[in-house]
C-alpha cells in the first residue's frame, strides 16, 4: 500500500498540471501543422500574428497572449554586483496576467507591463537579487546592456505549471533583443494562447480557424489547431516544444498506474493464500459458530469486518512509510510532489485513500470469506476443512502462480530501466564535461563573435572558445535535414 501510495501521488500530480488557474477550462495552446508531401508536421507554436487576429477575427475569443521563455531562455542578469545566467527567462503580452492566475505578491498585475521596459520578477528572485530591500522600482539589467524597472513581484511559479520563468517582460521587447518580428506570418518561434468564451466550442472554432494562416499567408502550407491547457503537460508530441518544462507522457502515466494495481494485487493474493493457509486453524471455531447459531452470512460478515480492520491497519503503517520515503522518491523521481506536503489537507486524496483501503479490505477478504464461510459444522469441529477442494486447490494454484509472475514481470523491467539509465549516465559522449561552461549570448554578440572571443580569451582561466548549437538540443533549432537522395 504504502509503494501504491507514492506512485498514486505523483500520478496525481502529474494530471492535475495547469489546473490551478481560475480559467484553465477555457484556455488553449494554438498549435500549428505542417503539410507535407508525405506526412504532416506538428509544433507546438504558432505564427506570431495568430493570437491578435483570432481576437480579432473570431467572437468566440475572449483574449490572447503569446509566450516564450524557460529553461533554453537564460540571459544573463544583472543588478549592482550581482549578476547571474542560471534564471529563466519568459516573455508575454500585457494579457497574460488576465489569462493566467499567477498571484502578485506586490505590484499590480493591470499596470505591471505599462512600460516597455518592465519587468515583473519572483519572490526568489527578488530574494536572491534584492536581500530584504523592496525590489519595486529597482532596475535590472537584462542581456548586457538592457534596462528593465521591476513592476510587480509573483509568487513563486507553481511546479505544476508547464510554463516556468524567474522573470517576465513585454514580449515586444523581443523584436529588439531576439530579432522577432511579431507580424511576421512565416516566423513561428513562440507560443500563442488563446482564451474562449464560457461556453463556446473548441471542436467549431477549430473547423472555423483550420484555414486561417491560408488566408493570411496563402503560400503557406499550413493550419493551426486549438489543444486544451490541460493536456499540454501530458498531450505535447509537438516539436519545438522547449518551453514545456518537465513534461511527461500520458503513456508513462498508464504505465505507473498500472504497476500500482499490480503491486496491490500481489499483496491482495499474499492475503488470500494466507488466510485460506489458516483456515484449518479456525475451522472449530467456525464449526462451533456454527452450531450455536449464525448463518453463513454473518460469518462473511465477520470475516470481511477482519480483512477491513487489518487493511485499514495496513494503511496506518503505510502512511507512515510513505512519509519515510518520501525524501528517497524525491530524489529517484526527480521530481518536487507538492502534494505529499499537505497530504492530509486535500479531501479528495482522504477520500480515495479511505476508497482504496475498503476496495482492496474488500478484494483481499471476499474469498477467504466465502472459503471459510463454507465449512459444514460436522466436518469442521472434527478439524476436516475443504482445503481439499479441487477447486479451492487450482484456485490457490492460479493464485500463486500469477503472484510470481507479475512479481517476475517487475523485477525484470526494473532490471532493464535500471541498465539503461547506467549507459546513459556513463555513456562516453565524445568530449569531457569537466571545465566546459555553456551560455546564450544576445543576437548582437553573435554578429561580432570574433571580437568577443578575442576578448574573452585575454582571460588566463580560459583556455578555448567556440559557439555553436547547445548539443542534445537538437529540437530547439528551426533546420531542415537534406541528404542525396533523400525522399521528398
Amino acid at each position: 500500500m504504502a509503494c501504491c501510495l507514492l506512485i498514486l501521488v505523483w500520478v496525481w500530480e502529474e494530471i492535475n498540471y495547469d489546473r490551478f488557474h481560475e480559467n484553465a477550462d477555457e484556455i488553449y495552446r494554438v498549435v500549428t501543422v505542417l503539410h507535407g508531401t508525405n506526412q504532416d508536421d506538428y509544433i507546438a507554436k504558432a505564427p506570431n500574428p495568430v493570437g491578435p487576429t483570432m481576437k480579432k477575427d473570431y467572437p468566440e475569443v475572449v483574449n490572447f497572449t503569446r509566450f516564450c521563455g524557460g529553461p533554453t531562455m537564460k540571459w544573463l542578469v544583472r543588478y549592482g554586483d550581482k549578476s547571474f545566467t542560471n534564471d529563466m527567462l519568459g516573455s508575454a503580452d500585457p494579457s497574460f496576467f488576465e489569462m493566467f492566475t499567477f498571484p502578485f505578491v506586490k505590484g499590480d498585475p493591470k499596470t505591471a507591463f505599462k512600460e516597455l521596459h518592465s519587468v515583473v520578477i519572483t519572490e526568489n528572485m527578488a530574494k536572491k537579487y534584492f536581500v530584504y530591500d523592496d525590489p519595486l522600482c529597482k532596475v535590472l539589467i537584462i542581456a548586457f546592456r538592457n534596462e528593465f524597472k521591476v513592476t510587480g513581484v509573483l509568487k513563486n511559479i507553481p511546479y505544476q505549471s508547464h510554463m516556468q520563468f524567474d522573470y517576465i517582460f513585454p514580449i515586444k521587447n523581443m523584436e529588439r533583443m531576439w530579432s522577432e518580428n511579431l507580424e511576421d506570418w512565416t516566423r513561428t518561434r513562440i507560443h500563442t494562447f488563446v482564451q474562449l468564451k464560457k461556453g463556446a466550442s473548441a471542436i467549431e472554432l477549430d473547423k472555423k480557424i483550420s484555414g486561417l494562416v491560408k488566408k493570411y499567408q496563402p503560400k503557406a502550407n499550413m493550419g493551426v489547431f486549438l489543444q486544451p491547457l490541460t493536456d499540454v503537460h501530458l498531450y505535447s508530441r509537438f516539436g519545438y516544444d522547449d518551453d514545456n518544462v518537465r513534461k511527461e507522457s500520458i503513456t508513462s502515466i498508464y504505465i505507473f498506474s498500472l504497476i500500482a494495481l499490480f503491486i496491490l494485487l500481489i499483496a491482495c493474493i499474499n492475503f488470500i493464500n494466507l488466510s485460506t493457509a489458516r483456515s484449518i486453524n479456525r475451522a472449530k471455531e467456525i464449526g462451533i459458530r456454527k452450531v450455536l447459531g449464525p448463518d453463513r452470512r454473518d460469518l462473511i460478515k465477520q470475516f470481511l469486518g477482519e480483512s477491513l480492520i487489518i487493511t485499514f491497519i495496513s494503511l496506518v503503517l503505510a502512511l507512515v512509510l510513505f512519509y519515510l520515503f518520501l525524501p528517497l522518491f524525491f530524489y529517484v523521481s526527480g521530481k518536487q510532489i507538492v502534494l505529499a506536503k499537505d497530504f492530509f489537507g486535500n479531501i479528495k486524496i482522504l477520500l480515495g485513500l479511505i476508497g482504496i483501503s475498503l476496495l482492496t479490505g474488500m478484494t483481499a477478504g471476499s474469498y477467504p470469506a466465502l472459503f471459510l464461510s463454507s465449512f459444514k459444522p460436522v466436518s469442521a469441529l472434527k478439524g476436516i476443512s475443504r482445503g481439499g477442494n479441487r477447486f479451492s486447490f487450482y484456485l490457490r494454484k492460479a493464485l500463486v502462480i500469477g503472484q510470481f509472475t507479475i512479481a517476475i514481470f517487475l523485477i525484470i523491467g526494473t532490471i532493464i530501466i535500471n541498465n539503461q539509465l547506467t549507459y546513459i549516465r556513463n555513456k562516453d559522449m565524445g568530449f569531457d564535461k569537466n571545465n566546459l561552461l555553456c551560455f546564450q549570448t544576445p543576437f548582437e554578440i553573435l554578429t561580432k563573435y570574433e571580437v568577443v572571443r578575442n576578448e574573452l580569451l585575454k582571460n588566463p582561466d580560459i583556455l578555448e572558445m567556440s559557439q555553436g548549437s547547445i548539443p542534445g538540443n537538437l529540437s530547439a533549432l528551426w533546420s531542415n535535414f537534406n541528404w542525396e537522395g533523400k525522399s521528398p
